[in-house]
């Protein structure tokens, strides 16, 4: 059975709920420098995003505004994504054993219909590191 940690800013959804509050990255590189593979940002997204990475899958339940992530989401993934860089040779630092976390697939669950791009964009932010796929389910909605 595949083991997963949801993240998520639909309302009434389980798993870890992104909000207005998370706050954005600023650009300390610390997650690829010095706390590799850490969030520097003492928020509720930190602990929960080093959590995920222990878990085969992230799924990502989110909707889409102008074909990109919703705009707590957009922030969470942004994090994500740089934490994930982490495991590559990004900052000139030896990168993190991929072996050392269990995430290999991020399932992203779209509430709303979109393009090619959204898809294209998504998988650049975060096909890195110990991500091996990335896939789309998309909920259209009228």
């Amino acid at each position: 059975m595949e083991h997963r940690f949801v993240l998520t800013d639909l309302p009434s959804d389980d798993g870890f709920t992104v909000t207005a509050r998370t706050r954005r990255c600023r650009g300390c590189a610390k997650c690829i420098s010095t706390d590799m593979g850490r969030c520097s940002i003492e928020d509720d997204l930190s602990p929960a995003l080093e959590k995920a990475l222990m878990y085969d899958t992230i799924e990502i339940r989110t909707g889409i505004t102008d074909s990109q992530f919703s705009m707590p989401m957009r922030k969470a993934v942004e994090r994500l994504a740089n934490i994930l860089q982490s495991f590559t040779d990004a900052g000139h630092n030896t990168p993190l054993e991929k072996d050392s976390v269990d995430l290999r697939t991020i399932h992203i669950i779209v509430r709303g219909c979109t393009d090619e791009g959204f898809q294209s964009y998504a998988e650049d932010l975060l096909l890195k590191g110990p991500v091996e796929r990335v896939d789309f389910e998309f909920i259209c909605v009228n």
